[in-house]
């Protein structure tokens, strides 16, 4: 039998936590801004020296950095609605970066802008990826029925499909 350190569990814990979108813990966004900061090889091998050291998983560098990570996707966040648009029941935005994010930046904006009244879900375009990611914002509205009819799949309150963008 092998014996998991505390550390481990909890870095197995937080991971999960923010990969299934419990969000149960604070502590969850901040590990996986360490990962966006760092990139997933230097992640796991900071990680992997921090539960061998039972050091804390996040340090107080790990702060500093993060603050301005959040600074930097607020401006984001922002700059993405700017050029939003309402199309039937879909809120389209132009986004490449922090998609989960993005999607909960918006449905916290209270009140929402009177043209929104009628959007049933968010679909986020990435050009970059050529992908669709939807994210319901009306918590009775299934986005994985829209993915599955355009070729992709997913969950009711989030999935996502690609593009079908042809050249000539």
């Amino acid at each position: 039998e092998v014996e998991i350190s505390v550390s481990m569990k909890q870095l197995v814990y937080h991971v999960n936590d923010y990969d299934l979108w419990l969000q149960d813990s604070p502590e969850s966004k901040k590990i996986n801004g360490i990962l966006s900061l760092l990139g997933r090889k230097i992640f796991a091998d900071v990680m992997m020296e921090r539960v061998r050291n039972n050091a804390p998983l996040i340090s107080e560098t790990d702060h500093f950095y993060l603050k301005g990570l959040e600074q930097s996707k607020q401006k984001y966040f922002f700059e993405r609605l700017k050029n939003a648009r309402v199309i039937n029941n879909r809120l389209v935005i132009v986004a490449s970066r922090h998609l989960s994010e993005l999607s909960q930046y918006v449905r916290d904006i209270d009140p929402p802008p009177e043209h929104w009244k009628d959007v049933e879900y968010i679909d986020m375009m990435n050009f970059e990826y050529g992908t669709h990611a939807l994210r319901s914002y009306n918590p009775d509205f299934d986005v994985s029925e829209i993915a599955g009819r355009n070729g992709g799949g997913g969950h009711p309150r989030a999935a996502g499909y690609p593009m079908n963008i042809s050249v000539l």
